[in-house]
């Protein structure tokens, strides 16, 4: 379920909910898809 609320975080693009997932591998994916 992280995995999951993780995609939506992003697809949200909310900066809050990354920093709350940024503990998780999902940081990672969020630094690619900002760059």
């Amino acid at each position: 379920l992280k995995g999951i609320e993780c995609i939506y975080a992003l697809y949200k693009k909310n900066r809050r909910s990354l920093q709350i997932y940024g503990f998780s591998p999902c940081h990672e994916i969020s630094i690619m898809l900002a760059s």
